[in-house]
C-alpha cells in the first residue's frame, strides 16, 4: 500500500514539480521556481499538520465512544439496528438513552417470554 502510494503519487508529482520549476527558471527567473517551491512546502506542511489533527481528533472521538459502548454492550449487542447504530453516531447522551430504551424493552421480553412459559405456549 505504502508502495503503491510513493510509485504512483509521490514519484509522478516530485517528477512534474521539477520539470515545472526548471521551465520557470529557464523562462521567468529562478526567483519564481523558488517561489513554487516554498508554495508546495507549505502546502505540504500545512496538509501533513491537518492530517495529523483529525486523526488524533478521530483517536480520541473512538476512544471516548469505546468508553461509552462499555456501558451499554450488553444492551446494544442484541440489537443492530438504525436506531442503535444512530445512537452511536450521536454521543453520550443518546447512548444512555438507549441504554435505558433497550433495558425497558429486555425486560419485556423477559416478563413476556416468563409468562408464556408459565401458560405452557413454548
Amino acid at each position: 500500500m505504502v508502495f503503491r502510494a510513493v510509485v504512483f503519487t509521490f514519484v509522478p508529482t516530485a517528477i512534474e514539480l521539477v520539470l515545472v520549476c526548471g521551465l520557470l527558471a529557464r523562462t521567468f527567473a529562478p526567483a519564481v521556481a523558488s517561489l513554487v517551491v516554498a508554495t508546495f512546502i507549505a502546502y505540504v506542511l500545512w496538509t501533513a499538520s491537518l492530517t495529523r489533527a483529525a486523526a488524533e481528533a478521530r483517536r480520541a472521538c473512538k476512544q471516548g465512544r469505546q468508553q461509552e459502548w462499555a456501558h451499554v454492550l450488553a444492551c446494544v449487542s442484541r440489537c443492530s439496528c438504525t436506531r442503535c447504530m444512530q445512537a452511536c453516531a450521536e454521543g453520550p447522551g443518546q447512548l444512555l438513552q438507549l441504554r435505558q430504551r433497550m433495558q425497558k424493552v429486555i425486560a419485556a421480553r423477559e416478563v413476556r417470554r416468563l409468562s408464556e412459559t408459565r401458560s405452557g405456549r413454548r
